[in-house]
């Protein structure tokens, strides 16, 4: 599966969150506790760094409201025709039934964890399109916009950005507001 991705900045949380409620169903909240762990893989010449994220995720829908899931991406960053950039990444993702004992694994495979952030989100959708609006510490507000496909063909990803850029254009969210970076890199740049 792939997900494609685009992330803006939000100036005005309050305001995005009007315009949403004009066109997109509020479907909602959840608050999201992710922990990064990585791992170099050397081979003959080159290394590799691995990394798989652990998410414990408390949400206000469905019959059980906290979830672990360990998620690997194999992650791009793609530029549309017009320059904008977003996220096409191949994604596998599974629910953890015991966090401590994946946890207990990941280091004795020789993981390590390296960063942890928070999200707190409340969700939408428009069409196929997954919309979160959230807040980063100590990153700030964004609005987040996910297509998953099958497909990361040119055509599919193309139709997805033209999407985005509308979704944005209703938002009122200048294309300029684009974030191409990922959030462990904006946090990285903190530290």
């Amino acid at each position: 599966m792939y997900e494609i991705e685009l992330k803006a900045h939000v100036q005005d949380s309050k305001d995005v969150e009007s315009k949403l409620k004009s066109f997109a169903q509020f479907v909602g909240e959840s608050q999201k506790k992710d922990t990064y762990w990585k791992k170099t893989i050397f081979s003959q010449s080159t290394s590799k760094e691995v990394q798989i994220r652990l998410r414990q995720e408390k949400h206000s829908r469905g019959d059980n409201p906290t979830s672990v899931v360990a998620t690997y991406k194999r992650k791009n960053i793609n530029a549309a025709q017009d320059g904008t950039k977003f996220e096409v990444n191949e994604e596998f993702e599974f629910a953890i039934d015991s966090r401590h004992s994946f946890e207990e694994f990941l280091k004795d495979a020789g993981f390590s964890v390296f960063r942890t952030k928070e999200k707190n989100a409340s969700q939408w959708k428009a069409e196929e399109v997954f919309i979160e609006l959230c807040n980063v510490p100590p990153l700030g507000d964004f609005l987040e916009m996910e297509i998953l496909s099958e497909d990361k063909d040119a055509a599919t990803v193309a139709a997805a950005n033209d999407k985005f850029l509308r979704l944005l254009e209703l938002c009122d969210i200048p294309k300029e507001a684009v974030e191409p970076r990922y959030y462990n890199e904006m946090l990285a740049q903190q530290d």
